[in-house]
């Protein structure tokens, strides 16, 4: 009987080791990830500020992005603002501006669904180039979901696109 009561508490003693192993290692992986994502952050922050003070004609003196890559807010006019305060066409170009960032610093696709529906045809025009650019010095995909074809290629390729959807 005494056995087995050592045996037990040997094995709770094991588990319990095993337990602040595991929390530890959560731990380190967590702050890891945090730094991680710190860090994307700091890196996303100059190109992201650079193209939104290229697009509003330098309104905006910087943009701040938390770990997670959240819009915390903004410069302007001498202090910071809440993104809240932007207009939503120009939260919606904000936005797309953080996307393609991304999307060029990981190498990776990024999914555009009629991101542009609130912008002016100068801006739209502008993003038109800011996409054809991205894609070609950061070698990443964008892909469009638009019912306005114009707003992402001029009308050159949407004639020569619809030559080939009835010939093929």
């Amino acid at each position: 009987e005494q056995e087995a009561v050592q045996r037990a508490r040997e094995h709770a003693e094991d588990q319990e080791m095993n337990y602040e192993a595991s929390k530890h290692l959560l731990e380190l992986l967590e702050a890891a990830e945090t730094k991680r994502s710190s860090h994307l952050g700091r890196c996303l922050a100059a190109p992201v500020t650079a193209r939104f003070l290229a697009l509003t004609g330098d309104l905006y003196a910087h943009v701040n992005l938390d770990p997670d890559l959240h819009l915390e807010g903004f410069i302007a006019a001498g202090g910071e603002r809440r993104v809240e305060e932007l207009s939503v066409g120009t939260r919606e170009q904000l936005a797309t501006i953080v996307r393609l960032a991304i999307a060029a610093q990981l190498k990776t696709a990024v999914l555009l669904d009629d991101q542009l529906v609130h912008s002016d045809s100068g801006r739209i025009e502008w993003f038109r180039k800011q996409v054809r650019n991205s894609v070609r010095e950061h070698d990443h995909q964008v892909i469009v979901v638009t019912c306005r074809l114009s707003d992402y290629a001029v009308d050159d390729e949407i004639r020569g696109a619809e030559g080939n959807a009835s010939t093929n």
